[in-house]
């Protein structure tokens, strides 16, 4: 066989380390205001800022060979729209507690909705696991949940959410059967 022209320079495959649940202190890299048709959202890029995982998403982002690879340290805060609904109630306390979590955890800053002052920050960060469906298979993988104060975070004072699973789980080719095997099975 002969050997083709890229082989030597392209890389292999490899198992990508699945970021634990858990507490992380994250660095903000970025910050902007999305609008969408249903609503804005605070868009942050973030990466983990301190320890084992320190910059896991960076990592992760240079190490793909994907032709649109995607950035995965995102969180989406949804923005309030203020239409007096039980639902944006809810959304404004979840907001501010994210936000008050960043203030917390960055002594002097103050919020003053100048989202380019985010960048730079560190704040603690609680993440769970969430459920994915592609091609009538499933699984987990590790998300941001919600922000929390460094100091909560190095304290332990969290805890980790129940994952979220999907509403409506597609039918799977994919079934296990657990046998109990006692030596001889009936088709032998």
């Amino acid at each position: 066989m002969k050997q083709f022209g890229s082989y030597a320079k392209v890389q292999a495959y490899s198992d990508i380390e699945k970021l634990p649940v858990g507490g992380y202190i994250v660095g903000i890299l970025d910050a902007q205001e999305i609008g969408y048709d249903w609503g804005g959202v605070l868009e942050i890029k973030f990466d983990i800022a301190e320890g084992d995982f320190k910059n896991y998403y960076t990592e992760q982002y240079k190490g793909s060979q994907m032709e649109d690879k995607k950035y995965k340290g995102v969180y989406r805060m949804n923005i309030p729209k203020e239409d007096g609904s039980q639902q944006d109630e809810w959304t404004a306390r979840r907001f501010k507690t994210d936000i008050q979590s960043i203030e917390d955890s960055n002594p002097g800053f103050h919020w003053d909705w100048d989202e380019k002052k985010l960048v730079g920050k560190k704040v603690g960060a609680v993440f769970f696991e969430k459920e994915w469906a592609f091609d009538g298979k499933t699984g987990f993988f590790t998300a941001l949940h919600s922000f929390r104060s460094v100091e909560t975070i190095k304290a332990g004072k969290f805890k980790i959410p129940n994952a979220k699973l999907l509403k409506n789980k597609p039918a799977s080719a994919d079934v296990f059967v657990e046998v109990d095997d006692d030596g001889d099975l009936p088709f032998n």
